[in-house]
């Protein structure tokens, strides 16, 4: 009997333990202390349907799991729900047979004041930069709170892209200009620790080389520095993909797991494995991801069921590169037309869209050839053996070559010595590119010239003099198509 007590209060001992181990870890915000979001997607057009899904959903995880709309900011160009194309008006779903997640979503900065400047004004608690603008509200943290930022949009090396544009070219969130924002917010203790999660192409090349591991923020890609993400879920009736693979993985296993027992590591584990499209990536302060996921998606307060929920959607067996999403979409709607007419017209959207891409790959033939020269940290690229193989196999062109072995490396981190990303430079050759050739047709196809951003920022950071011949090069080109 004596045994059988002690025993049973043993039980109750490691079970007090237990709860006041998982009440500590539920409330690690410091005392006074609350939770903020901002959520953004920074594209329109029905195409780019999937970003302002993820955004929707992630407004859903937080406003169930207790976060109240007063510290929730969205900025969304808010096209989607009520798009011309849309068959189910006033709906967004983001994976199959899932709910509406528009459904009470805010709607704080729409349509062009999606811009980058009132995106950092807003992370920053800079009311009078949106004072004119969208609802005026913006992230009021203090040195006591948590910060929470999801990020759904394209992206190229060293900036994620916002949906309005200046003159020849979309307006664009530079590494540099984050950066510089995240740490005066740290200097100026506007918050105690911050997880940014970011869906985009090369979004790696946000925070490589570039994020302190000192300033309490951690943050998560989709991708390394180097590679195209993916888009998931291709839905036939709405005749676009509703979701992201890599953010679609993280908000389902939100979903479908108990966040106040999942840390932010486990997550990204799980996430990492099940995204084996791109490569996942984690930068900054690692320190804290043994906090819960909780902490950044759930007001301290929430209780959450101790088992999870049945998963939803199954595993995206439909992945597509960003890069390829516009060609993708076409290609499905015309092997769906109904009619003769319809199928016509869609074959013929295909046929411009391949033109638009052959006219662009013509475009940035010079500028591929010459990053494939151009000396780096990482060595030249057209001396390797990949590369020098490859085109002495004479199989594929040379630039198909530099595709093939000099991009898309399977890595979260260039060598400590190489340089920032000049991603300003980036977006100056991409405009004059606009300027100089037929924009309004490029233009339709910027999924595809984000592409060229890699081989034009090789140019810019490793052969800069190069930049007046291959421009001249550009207007040949444009010219004797014109």
């Amino acid at each position: 009997l004596l045994l059988l007590l002690l025993a049973a209060s043993a039980a109750a001992l490691n079970e007090q333990h237990f709860t006041a181990h998982l009440k500590a870890l539920q409330s690690s915000i410091p005392a006074n202390g609350t939770l903020w979001a901002l959520l953004v997607a920074g594209s329109n057009t029905y195409a780019n349907y999937r970003h302002q899904a993820d955004c929707c959903h992630a407004y859903q995880i937080l406003h169930k799991n207790g976060v109240a709309d007063s510290n929730i900011v969205v900025m969304m160009y808010d096209d989607i729900a009520h798009a011309l194309e849309n068959p189910d008006k006033g709906s967004i779903i983001n994976e199959p047979g899932g709910p509406n997640v528009y459904t009470g979503v805010l709607k704080d900065y729409t349509k062009h004041e999606v811009l980058p400047k009132h995106f950092l004004d807003v992370l920053s608690g800079n009311s009078d930069g949106v004072k004119h603008a969208g609802s005026g509200r913006v992230i009021k943290s203090g040195p006591n709170d948590y910060v929470f930022v999801a990020f759904f949009d394209h992206g190229a090396p060293g900036l994620i892209a916002f949906p309005t544009w200046d003159l020849f070219f979309n307006h664009a969130l530079h590494a540099s200009d984050l950066n510089k924002t995240l740490t005066q917010m740290h200097a100026d203790k506007k918050y105690a620790k911050m997880v940014l999660y970011i869906e985009a192409c090369e979004s790696g090349s946000m925070f490589d080389n570039i994020l302190s591991s000192n300033i309490d923020v951690y943050a998560v890609t989709a991708a390394t520095p180097f590679e195209s993400s993916y888009a998931c879920y291709y839905d036939a009736h709405l005749k676009t993909y509703l979701g992201d693979c890599f953010s679609n993985h993280w908000m389902e296993n939100t979903d479908t797991v108990n966040i106040h027992q999942e840390t932010l590591q486990q997550q990204w584990e799980l996430v990492r494995n099940k995204t084996n499209t791109s490569i996942s990536c984690q930068y900054g302060d690692l320190s804290f991801t043994n906090l819960s996921v909780a902490e950044f998606l759930s007001a301290p307060s929430a209780e959450q069921a101790k088992e999870g929920k049945e998963v939803r959607a199954p595993m995206a067996t439909d992945a597509v590169s960003s890069r390829d999403i516009r060609l993708e979409i076409l290609t499905r709607q015309a092997a769906q037309a109904t009619s003769a007419d319809e199928k016509a017209a869609l074959e013929k959207e295909v046929r411009t869209e391949k033109y638009r891409r052959s006219l662009m790959d013509r475009i940035f033939r010079g500028f591929v050839l010459e990053a494939a020269r151009a000396g780096t940290t990482a060595g030249n690229c057209s001396q390797s053996e990949c590369y020098t193989e490859c085109v002495n196999a004479h199989m594929l062109t040379p630039e198909q070559c530099y595709w093939q072995c000099c991009t898309g490396q399977k890595t979260c981190y260039n060598p400590p010595s190489t340089p920032v990303v000049d991603s300003h430079c980036m977006t100056g050759v991409l405009s004059q590119v606009l300027q100089k050739c037929p924009a309004g047709m490029l233009m339709e196809s910027q999924d595809y010239l984000y592409k060229f951003g890699r081989p034009v920022v090789t140019v810019c950071m490793y052969a800069k003099h190069m930049l007046p011949e291959l421009m001249r090069d550009v207007e040949s080109v444009c010219s004797f198509r014109l």
